[in-house]
This record gives C-alpha cells, sequence and structure tokens, in this order.
C-alpha cells in the first residue's frame, strides 16, 4: 500500500474504511479489486477541461515547491496531463464493468461544490455505508467551514490554453 496516502475513518468499534483521493486509481479498478473485493467507489465527473487545467496548475506548484529541476512549461504539462486523463478515463471505462453493482456512485463535481452535505449523504446511502447519523455533525461542521472558500479560476498561459483546447477537441484524441 506504498502506491498511496490513505485516509482510515473510524465508524466505531470494528468498523473502519480508507478513504483513498488519487485520480490515478481511476486506472487501477482491477489492481484495486483483488486487493479489497469491497472497495467502493466515487467518480467524481468534472468538466475534462476544467480537470486538466486544476492538475496542470497543482503539478506547476508543487514542482515549484518540492522540485529539482526546473518545472516543464505550462504547454507541455497540458499535454502530459491531458494525455494521462484521457488514458485514466480509458482504463476506468474498460474496467467499469468489474465493480459490483452497489459499489460505485457516480458524483458531478458541481452538485458536489453545491450541496456538499445532501451529496455526501447521498454517496453514504448509494454505497451503503453505515453510520451516517454518527459522520452528519462532523461533515456538516466542515462543510460549514469550507461555505466561504471560494476556488480561484484557473488561467493557463494563452498557448498552453489554445493547446488544451486544441486537445479536448472531439477528434484530437491521437493528437
Amino acid at each position: 500500500m506504498n502506491f498511496c496516502r490513505l485516509t482510515l475513518l473510524h465508524e466505531g468499534a470494528g468498523k473502519s474504511h480508507w478513504v483513498i483521493k488519487n485520480s490515478a486509481h481511476t486506472a487501477r479498478v482491477p489492481f484495486l479489486l483483488d486487493l479489497f473485493p469491497k472497495a467502493r467507489f466515487v467518480l467524481l465527473q468534472r468538466d475534462p477541461v476544467d480537470s486538466i487545467r486544476s492538475l496542470v496548475q497543482v503539478k506547476q506548484n508543487l514542482a515549484d515547491l518540492v522540485g529539482m529541476q526546473p518545472a516543464p512549461d505550462d504547454v507541455r504539462q497540458v499535454e502530459e496531463t491531458a494525455s494521462a486523463h484521457r488514458l485514466l478515463m480509458e482504463a476506468f471505462e474498460a474496467a467499469r464493468d468489474l465493480i459490483p453493482a452497489g459499489q460505485l456512485v457516480e458524483v458531478a463535481y458541481d452538485e458536489l461544490i453545491e450541496a456538499p452535505l445532501a451529496t455526501v449523504e447521498r454517496i453514504y446511502r448509494e454505497l451503503s455505508i453505515e453510520g451516517w447519523h454518527e459522520a452528519q455533525p462532523r461533515i456538516a461542521a466542515r462543510v460549514e467551514l469550507a461555505k466561504s472558500y471560494r476556488a480561484k479560476p484557473v488561467q493557463l498561459e494563452p498557448q498552453a490554453e489554445q493547446r488544451l483546447q486544441a486537445l479536448m477537441k472531439p477528434d484530437a484524441a491521437s493528437s
């Protein structure tokens, strides 16, 4: 389990869940199901262009913070990130049918942003996760803390944005 950072959620005596938030796991469904046959998955659906912009920004910030060499330019980051996003989603779609009924819930990003508490409650319900009544007050408190947060729009350099738009055209998958 060295391939990811895990968060352990405790629901009471003898009950716990690992929560793994890492988009790379989108491509690891068969592996995760081999390790954890009862694994439950939440697929956060977001506009691919917005996702790629955000990931490029995160990668650039991390490279600036901890990188041992200069970060690749934004255009290269866009190309690499768009390619990785496409491959991850293709791998997920190829493995989607392996996920047993009741072990996958799909959530629109906008739904999570607009109604976080209701969305998390739906996740609990659709994945048959027990303990919502115990978890709800803490989740509601966290939602309350985040109410004033507004994500800053991600703006790429003009050349990187043009490249992203070109890559995301339906006929550009092989570009």
